[in-house]
C-alpha cells in the first residue's frame, strides 16, 4: 500500500514539474511576442498603399461578348483603344460559372511603339491542343487593369460585366 502511494505521489509530482515547465515555455514565448510585435516598426507594404484610378473610358477600355470565330459567345473581347503615355499593362480577371463556381486568370498585353490599342479574347472555358472546353452558364465578368505608364507611375482600372 506505501509503495502505491509513493507511485501515485512521485506521479503527480512529475505531472506538476511537465505542466508547469510546459506553461512557463508557453507563457514565455507568447511574452516574447508580443513584446516583437509591439516593439517592430509599422512597415507599409507596397501592396497595401492605394493605387490611383484611371477611368475606363479615358483609355477606351472595354468588354463584348466574342461574336466572331470558334469561341463566339464563349469568350470575352478586352479592348484597350487609348494608349497613349501607356508602357505596360496587365490584367486579372474572375468570373462565376455554373452557379456557384469561380474561375480566373491573368495576363498581358504587348504595348509596341506607335501602337493605338490592343485586343485579347479571354475563353471561358479551358483549351488545349486546339480543342476547348468551354464553362457551363458564365455570369459575372470582372477584370482589373494594372497598368504602368511611360513616366513610371501605376494606375489601376477595372470593368464588369454580366454575361
Amino acid at each position: 500500500m506505501q509503495n502505491k502511494q509513493l507511485v501515485i505521489a512521485l506521479g503527480v509530482v512529475l505531472l506538476v514539474i511537465i505542466l508547469g515547465v510546459g506553461g512557463f515555455l508557453v507563457l514565455g514565448s507568447r511574452n516574447k511576442s508580443a513584446s516583437v510585435a509591439k516593439n517592430a516598426p509599422n512597415f507599409v507594404s507596397s501592396q497595401d498603399a492605394p493605387v490611383a484610378t484611371i477611368a475606363p473610358e479615358a483609355l477606351g477600355f472595354t468588354l463584348a461578348m466574342a461574336t466572331t470565330g470558334q469561341s463566339a459567345g464563349h469568350a470575352i473581347d478586352v479592348t484597350v483603344s487609348n494608349l497613349t503615355g501607356l508602357k505596360s499593362i496587365d490584367y486579372e480577371f474572375t468570373y462565376m460559372y455554373s452557379g456557384d463556381l469561380n474561375q480566373g486568370g491573368f495576363g498581358h498585353f504587348d504595348i509596341k511603339s506607335g501602337q493605338s490599342n490592343v485586343k485579347q479574347e479571354i475563353i471561358l472555358g479551358t483549351c488545349s491542343s486546339g480543342v476547348c472546353r468551354y464553362d457551363a452558364n458564365p455570369s459575372h465578368f470582372k477584370i482589373t487593369l494594372d497598368i504602368t505608364k511611360t513616366d513610371g507611375k501605376s494606375y489601376s482600372s477595372e470593368k464588369e460585366m454580366d454575361l
